[in-house]
């Protein structure tokens, strides 16, 4: 899809490159053009970490698994290729639509049929933008367990040819924000979480904006601020359209257009406090993403465990697609991690059961919530 899964759309790009005060850490191991959940496990990419010991203690290394690692007891549970993660419908809020539409490039050809084929069907093509059908909304909330693997699911942008994203240029804010796997752990699946709230807020003001701006008539109005189950009560579309019935297409073009040539500063004045309140959670969770502050005292934190062998274990904490493969000697020593200060347990561990533990590897068990800070 491209050669870095961590950059934003365009659009996005531009917004966010003045709100943070650096540039984003690449999440590397969530490679969108070559699947780290759909490669065969002998493919499976591995990042080790870990201390020097000194003397007679032995160093302790753990490593992340890459693809196919799943739930306990279902390791079996690979992402489809013809799937990937786009098992998805987005909701493409209205100025999306309309960048995809003018989008110049012959290679998104296929991807802008794809987004006519939505507004000609008429079905969740709203002033709004392109929503989810609320059948199709009910069985992605109902069905979570084939998520990746439901090929009745995927996403009507994925090019089955290559695997692509058809609308990669403009996707939105879920699609740009959610990794199967985390460089980081628990604090990047905090940021990424909090960089979507920044951008759905954003996405919302901005497509109620163009409502407005558009005239398109008192219906448009009332959708746009409906609820879920209130959108689900059908209206005709001369009703919903107004003046631009028939002319949804232009519509969206000129929402395109319209959101394009905003400031970031006009932005924040349109959506007002809450996009404001999602902008300070976001840098929050940035600096806590990239520093390499000294960690306090810590605890054991909740996680799974199924052996792999007689040496090594697949531990699950913060997320079912993310485990990483642990000595069996490191969690047998895990116990010592009881609240008393990190460099306290760290000698009784070399002491008690002579192994070495280095602070990279114990930032690495805090990041992933196998200890939690506390």
């Amino acid at each position: 899809m491209t050669t870095s899964r961590t950059d934003l759309p365009p659009l996005y790009r531009s917004w966010i490159g003045g709100l943070l005060p650096g540039p984003i850490p690449a999440e590397s191991e969530a490679g969108c053009g070559d699947c780290a959940m759909c490669a065969a496990p002998s493919r499976r990419r591995s990042r080790r970490f870990g201390g020097a010991g000194a003397g007679p203690v032995r160093p302790i290394r753990i490593r992340s698994t890459g693809a196919g690692a799943m739930a306990p007891g279902d390791s079996s549970r690979f992402f489809r290729p013809e799937t990937k993660c786009c098992t998805f419908l987005p909701a493409l809020p209205n100025f999306l639509v309309g960048a995809v539409l003018d989008e110049p490039d012959p290679a998104s050809a296929s991807g802008r049929a794809s987004v006519e084929q939505r507004i000609d069907a008429l079905l969740g093509a709203t002033p709004v933008g392109l929503l989810q059908p609320p059948a199709y909304a009910r069985r992605y909330a109902g069905g979570k367990e084939f998520f990746g693997r439901d090929p009745s699911m995927r996403c009507p942008h994925f090019l089955a040819e290559g695997g692509r994203c058809g609308i990669w240029r403009h996707r939105e804010s879920t699609c740009a924000t959610w990794f199967c796997k985390h460089v980081r752990g628990a604090l990047g699946r905090t940021f990424w979480a909090a960089l979507h709230g920044l951008l759905a807020a954003a996405e919302t003001g901005l497509a109620r904006f163009c409502v407005m701006e558009e005239d398109v008539g008192r219906e448009a109005l009332l959708h746009a601020v409906a609820t879920q189950g209130e959108r689900a009560v059908p209206a005709t579309r001369r009703v919903l359209w107004g003046r631009w019935a028939g002319r949804e297409r232009e519509y969206y073009r000129r929402c395109g257009a319209r959101v394009a040539s905003l400031s970031w500063d006009r932005i924040e004045r349109i959506c007002g406090v809450p996009l404001s309140i999602r902008v300070r959670l976001a840098r929050e969770a940035y600096g806590d993403l990239v520093s390499r502050r000294e960690f306090g005292p810590l605890k054991v934190g909740a996680f799974d465990v199924r052996p792999l062998d007689r040496d090594r274990s697949r531990v699950w904490a913060y997320s079912p697609f993310d485990p990483l493969d642990v000595p069996r000697s490191l969690l047998g020593v895990l116990r010592e991690f009881d609240g008393r200060p990190t460099r306290e347990v760290l000698a009784a561990i070399r002491r008690r059961h002579g192994l070495a533990l280095g602070r990279g590897l114990v930032r690495k068990l805090a990041d992933f919530g196998i200890l939690e800070r506390g």
